[in-house]
C-alpha cells in the first residue's frame, strides 16, 4: 500500500520505547523497555503484522475491530529526539495503550480469520469482558512493570482513566502477595472482568480492584448493537474474514474460541500464541499486514455506509447519498477481490499495487463526494431523558457559548421544554426534543466529524461508532 507520511508500525513501536529510555542519561542503566519489548523478536514481529495505518481523532477512541493500535505521532517523536519529561511521560502512556490494543486485536484473531463470530449480544459481551481483562493485564502488568523500573519513585505514570494511578498499583499488589508468575495475575484479571470469583485473595484487594476498573466494564452491549446495526455481524465477517486460507497470525489450532473457553484461550494466546508468532517468516508477516490493511479499509467503509444508510448525517443539498453508497459498494467488492487473491497466495506486491490504485479511486470519487457535500456525522444522542439536571449535565458541555450565542439561546429554551415534558411524564415528546437538540449548530460544531476524514490513500482512518 502507499506509505503514509506517518511512521511505520515498527518505527512507532521502537520510537516510543526510545523516548522512554531518554529519561535517564546514564548509559549504565539497563532499559526495561528493551527487556520487556524493544529487543524482543516476538514483540517486534507481532507489531510488524499491523500496517502503518494511523487514526485521526482522540487516541483512546478506537474500537476493538478497527485493528489500528497506533496514533499519529508528533514530529518531535523521532529516534533520539525530544527529552522533555512531560513528553516522555506521554510516550509511556501511548506505549502502554498501544500495546494493550495490539494484544486486544490479537485476541480477536479468530474473528478476523473466519473461525468465530458472536451469534448474539450475550456471546459478544461475555467474550469481550474476558478479552478486556486480558488486554489491560498485558499493558498494566506485563508491560508497565518493566517500564516503571526506570523510575523507582513513580515519576512516570500512565495517568489515563484506565491507566496506572499513584494510589493503587495492581502489579505491586500481586508482588506483595507473592504472586510473581504472569499466568496467575492474568487469570485474576480475566476472572475479575468476566465476573468469576477469585478465591484465595484478600477481600479488600478484590473490592479495590473492581472499583479501580469499574469504568472499563461498561459499554459492551452498546458496542455490539452498533456493530450489528452496521452489518459487521455477520456481513463484514462473512465477506472479509471467513475466507479459506486467509493469512493468519496464529495457527488454526489456537483459534478455537468461544465464551465457554475464553479464560483458557487468553492463557494460551499469551503462551503458545507468542511462541507461534516468533516463528513467523517475513513473507507471512507481510501477508498478515496486507490482510489487516484491507480489512481496516472495509471496516471503515462499513461505518460510513451505516451512517449514510440510516441517514445519520447532515450535508449540502447537492449531496447524493445513494450515488455515494453505490460507489462504496464498488470499493468493498474490490477489497474482497484483493483478499481472495491474497488467500490464493498471489504475489503480494501485485495486490498492493492494485489496492493502491483503488485507494486513489476512492479519493477521487467517494472522498470527493463527501468533501463537496460537506457530509458530517450527526452527534450521538446516547443521552435519553430522565431528569432535567442530567440532560443539562449531558448537553451544556457540548456548547461553545461565546461562538454560538443564538444556538445557545435555542438550546436552553429546548431544555426547558424537555423539563416540562418530563414533569408531565410525556417521555416520547422529551425524546423527540433531545433528538432535535443534536441538530442545533452549537452541538453539531462540537460533536460531529466530517466523513471525508477517512483517507485510505494516506492510510488515515477514524472511528464513528
Amino acid at each position: 500500500m502507499v506509505r503514509p507520511k506517518s511512521l511505520s508500525s515498527v518505527e512507532y513501536f521502537q520510537n516510543l520505547s526510545s523516548q522512554i529510555e531518554n529519561i535517564y542519561h546514564d548509559k549504565k542503566i539497563k532499559s526495561p523497555t528493551r527487556k520487556a519489548a524493544h529487543n524482543s523478536k516476538t514483540m517486534v514481529k507481532l507489531v510488524q503484522t499491523f500496517p502503518s495505518a494511523i487514526r485521526a481523532g482522540e487516541f483512546a477512541n478506537t474500537k476493538l475491530l478497527s485493528q489500528i493500535p497506533f496514533f499519529a505521532m508528533s514530529e518531535k517523536a523521532k529516534i533520539g529526539g525530544h527529552k522533555d519529561f512531560d513528553w516522555i511521560a506521554k510516550c509511556v502512556s501511548e506505549f502502554i495503550v498501544s500495546m494493550e490494543k495490539v494484544f486486544h486485536t490479537l485476541l480477536w484473531e479468530p474473528f478476523f480469520c473466519g473461525f468465530f463470530c458472536p451469534a448474539n449480544e450475550v456471546e459478544f459481551v461475555r467474550l469481550e469482558k474476558c478479552f478486556t481483562g486480558a488486554k489491560i493485564w498485558f499493558g498494566q502488568v506485563y508491560i508497565s512493570k518493566s517500564i516503571r523500573d526506570i523510575a523507582p519513585n513513580g515519576e512516570i505514570i500512565h495517568s489515563l482513566h484506565d491507566g496506572l494511578q499513584t494510589n493503587f498499583f495492581p502489579y505491586r499488589s500481586f508482588t506483595a502477595m507473592k504472586i510473581h508468575h504472569p499466568h496467575d495475575s492474568l487469570r485474576y484479571y480475566v476472572n475479575a472482568f468476566s465476573g468469576r470469583p477469585n478465591k484465595g485473595y484478600p477481600k479488600e484487594f478484590n473490592q479495590q480492584f473492581l472499583k479501580y476498573y469499574k469504568n472499563q466494564q461498561q459499554g459492551f452491549s452498546h458496542l455490539f448493537r452498533a456493530y450489528k446495526k452496521a452489518d459487521l455481524f455477520p456481513e463484514f465477517y462473512e465477506r472479509f474474514c471467513k475466507i479459506e486460507h486467509i493469512p493468519m497470525a496464529l495457527p488454526a489450532s489456537l483459534l478455537n474460541v468461544s465464551p465457554a473457553n475464553a479464560h483458557e484461550y487468553c492463557q494460551s494466546i499469551f503462551t503458545k500464541g507468542f511462541r507461534e508468532i516468533s516463528k513467523l517468516s517475513k513473507n507471512e508477516i507481510s501477508a498478515i499486514q496486507l490482510r489487516r490493511s484491507l480489512q481496516i479499509r472495509a471496516y471503515s467503509i462499513f461505518q460510513l455506509r451505516s451512517i449514510l444508510r440510516h441517514r445519520l448525517y447532515s450535508s449540502e443539498s447537492s449531496f447524493d447519498g445513494n450515488r455515494c453508497l453505490a460507489a462504496m459498494d464498488t470499493y468493498l467488492n474490490t477489497l474482497r477481490e484483493h483478499l481472495l487473491a491474497l488467500a490464493q497466495n498471489q504475489q503480494i506486491s501485485k495486490i498492493e499495487k492494485s489496492a493502491s490504485r483503488q485507494d486513489v479511486w476512492y479519493s477521487r470519487v467517494i472522498q470527493h463526494q463527501l468533501r463537496i457535500g460537506k457530509v458530517r456525522s450527526l452527534p450521538k444522542s446516547e443521552f435519553l431523558p430522565r431528569q432535567t439536571s442530567e440532560i443539562l449535565q449531558d448537553i451544556l458541555p457540548l456548547v461553545n457559548f461565546a461562538r454560538n450565542p443564538k444556538s445557545t439561546e435555542i438550546l436552553l429554551h429546548e431544555i426547558a421544554l424537555i423539563g416540562g415534558y418530563l414533569e408531565k411524564r410525556q417521555k416520547w415528546k422529551a425524546k423527540k426534543k433531545v433528538e432535535k437538540l443534536t441538530r442545533i449548530e452549537a452541538v453539531v460544531d462540537r460533536q460531529t466529524s466530517l466523513l471525508q476524514e477517512i483517507s485510505p490513500k494516506e492510510n488515515i482512518f477514524r472511528e464513528y461508532f
